[in-house]
């Protein structure tokens, strides 16, 4: 899989992402970090216990990665919590949550399945120089 085609897997554009990126390579960088993130399960564990001030933390630092990397309709979702955070209310921001949850898990999915593919190409082309 490429760079390219994960993006198409996450409903992301690409050539966007690159545009504001300068280079795949800072791409795969960023995305390959987005694979082990774990804002999205610390913002749900804070919605859940009702921490809206932590929770707006998260869904701001949710909104700022999934922009930067180009997903934006994660960025759209994560905006849209962050709203709901911040007008206190927990029940809006835990419904959006609970929507965006496949795609999130969707788009978690197509990262590291590149990732995978990345490291298995690596693999093979550094034991096809032994």
């Amino acid at each position: 899989m490429t760079l390219k085609e994960c993006y198409e897997l996450t409903g992301s554009d690409y050539e966007a992402a690159l545009s504001r990126l300068g280079s795949e390579e800072v791409m795969d960088v960023i995305v390959t970090m987005f694979a082990d993130d774990d804002t999205f399960s610390v913002l749900k564990s804070y919605i859940a216990v009702g921490n809206i001030e932590e929770a707006q933390r998260a869904a701001h630092k949710l909104k700022g990665i999934t922009l930067n990397i180009g997903f934006d309709i994660l960025a759209s979702s994560s905006t849209e919590i962050l709203g709901a955070l911040r007008n206190n209310d927990i029940q809006a921001a835990s419904a959006i949550l609970q929507m965006t949850l496949s795609l999130y898990e969707r788009t978690v999915a197509a990262v590291k399945a590149y990732c995978e593919q990345k490291k298995a190409a690596s693999e093979k082309k550094s034991h096809s120089r032994s």
